[in-house]
């Protein structure tokens, strides 16, 4: 009796030990994807013509996340992660006639830090900032006469914050769910004859499957 007396109170403690819950820290890696939303900010003027405006477009983000955690104290977590993604977001459309310029997002390469706090065994939310630094792609199509088809591609450093939540799922497993807000740096081309601004930013809702080793 005594020993199923002991048997039973040591599955109970081992069941409810906190050893069975997340403790969010060491390295992971984390496979990602969602909405991705690009909006760019025009004015142009030459002393004639003055056009200005502002456009977005939407569309879908892939990528994957490294990064290593630590616990500070009992319910704080800091981390560090690099991380690199591809959006199909696109926009087309004719220039002079029977041709077609298109601008489409590149790769984005973003390295930053994280600071989380635990708000029950299995749960963390976080507030996350640092680099990045995104491509944009501008391919030119003329269906007349294809000798003057040409592309070019441009990078842009910039900065990015967000706020998420991560979900413990298992011992070595995660779910989490993110926005992201990113300000690339503006591009401005001031001479006698013309003053142009582009400014670009970018608004992201992503869920994340991740693994802890």
């Amino acid at each position: 009796m005594r020993k199923n007396t002991l048997l039973l109170v040591g599955s109970v403690v081992l069941l409810a030990s906190p050893a069975t819950a997340a403790n969010f820290t060491g390295p992971r890696i984390e496979a990602r994807g969602g909405w991705d939303r690009t909006t760019i900010d025009l004015s142009y003027d030459d002393g004639v013509d003055s056009i200005s405006g502002s456009d977005h477009k939407d569309g879908f983000n892939v990528g994957a996340e490294l990064g290593y955690d630590a616990l500070i104290g009992s319910n704080v977590v800091a981390g560090v992660y690099a991380g690199a993604e591809y959006a199909s977001t696109k926009s087309c459309s004719e220039v002079f006639g029977n041709d077609e310029l298109c601008l489409k997002l590149g790769r984005n390469f973003t390295v930053g830090g994280r600071l989380g706090a635990k708000v029950s065994p299995m749960a963390m939310i976080y507030v996350k900032g640092g680099y990045s630094n995104g491509q944009l792609k501008a391919t030119y199509t003329d269906l007349a006469d294809p000798t003057l088809n040409d592309s070019e591609h441009s990078n842009r450093g910039g900065m990015h914050f967000g706020a998420g939540a991560e979900i413990a799922v298992g011992s070595f497993t995660n779910v989490r769910a993110e926005y992201v807000r990113t300000e690339y740096n503006g591009y401005h081309n001031a001479d006698s004859d013309i003053d142009a601004k582009l400014d670009g930013h970018r608004d992201q809702a992503l869920v994340g499957f991740g693994l802890r080793f």
